[in-house]
């Protein structure tokens, strides 16, 4: 999909938090589930950034384990917006992103909050994923696929 990502077939929306979080991952808990988990190691990650460094922007850098931190101060019942809301640096008005993300924090991934961050400040057609369990909320700003669904998506183009 990044190979892809710099062909003129999609453009490709990488939030830098993104990037951080599948390093920290990749190199402490490992990517993939049992069997087919990985580690990387650090020589192995250089060299998917070098060949993706052009579609990464480096301005979206943000500190995961500080939002986090912050996020999980709110009371439990707080509703998604309101916490996404203090974390946005402009939010939109006139909007119904209050009624689509009115569930309470307790029913969010924390973990994930930097991506619905990165969804209703870049508003992508699609966002692709493979946590579509903890994401599917998204569905009301944008498509939520798995990395197999999208690669049949783009080729139906």
């Amino acid at each position: 999909l990044l190979e892809l990502g710099s062909t003129p077939l999609y453009r490709p929306i990488i939030i830098q938090s993104v990037i951080a979080e599948f390093i920290h991952k990749a190199v402490t808990d490992g990517i993939g589930k049992g069997s087919r988990k990985r580690h990387y190691t650090s020589e192995e990650i250089q060299v998917f950034l070098m060949k993706f460094g052009d579609i990464l922007d480096p301005r979206e850098a943000e500190d995961i384990g500080a939002t986090y931190n912050y996020v999980s101060t709110f009371p439990a019942n707080t509703p998604l917006w309101v916490v996404l809301s203090k974390l946005a640096d402009a939010w939109p008005v006139n909007s119904d992103i209050s009624k689509k993300l009115n569930r309470p924090i307790r029913e969010t991934d924390l973990g994930d909050i930097h991506i619905a961050l990165g969804v209703l400040k870049c508003c992508p057609d699609v966002l692709v994923t493979s946590n579509i369990k903890d994401l599917a909320y998204l569905n009301s700003f944008c498509q939520v696929m798995k990395p197999s669904e999208f690669l049949q998506y783009i080729d139906a183009l």
